[in-house]
């Protein structure tokens, strides 16, 4: 992740969970630059809870803030969640 902008993201999100992925709850690996190449089921990465197209995913919630849809997430959980919505998104088509 070589974009300044999502690596503060992913920093932000890292830290505010306590270095524990959003899904499996277990300690993830952080690097502030990842190596090229490197991958690791444990690595933090950046995670859309909202699909990035969502044209409702920065609107403001009944109270008045913004829903939070970036959460870190290891390498491993966020490959499952890409499946899963992938899935998703076919049956939808198909239907």
């Amino acid at each position: 992740m070589s974009n300044p902008k999502l690596r503060k993201r992913r920093t932000k999100a890292y830290e505010e969970q306590n270095g524990l992925c959003y899904y499996c709850r277990r300690p993830m690996l952080f690097f502030d630059i990842i190596p090229k190449g490197f991958i690791s089921p444990r690595l933090c990465t950046l995670e859309h809870l909202r699909d990035r197209c969502d044209p409702n995913r920065g609107k403001k919630n009944h109270e008045g803030k913004r829903e939070i849809y970036r959460v870190a997430a290891c390498y491993e959980c966020n490959q499952k969640q890409a499946i899963k919505t992938q899935k998703q998104a076919n049956k939808r088509k198909s239907t």
